[in-house]
């Protein structure tokens, strides 16, 4: 579940597994982010009432794929291949 409160992103999983994986993915994009040539999102964790882990990251800069045209993701769908 993910909820785009400006300028931060809130995610929430949904499965236990994609809470697990939450730590090592934020511990991966702190290594990595540098070394990228695109922005990253520098996650942070936190602990729901409810014991649930989820992750709060500020919103990276562009346009979100959901806006672009459809006749338009086909060639960007093949650029990032």
């Amino acid at each position: 579940l993910v909820w785009a409160a400006a300028p931060f992103i809130v995610r929430v999983p949904r499965h236990d597994a994609e809470a697990r994986s939450l730590p090592r993915e934020a511990a991966i994009l702190r290594v990595i982010g540098p070394l990228l040539p695109v922005p990253t999102p520098e996650i942070t964790l936190f602990t729901l009432p409810d014991g649930t882990t989820a992750a709060l990251h500020r919103a990276l800069p562009g346009e979100p794929l959901m806006t672009i045209p459809d006749d338009e993701i086909g060639a960007i769908a093949m650029a990032l291949g």
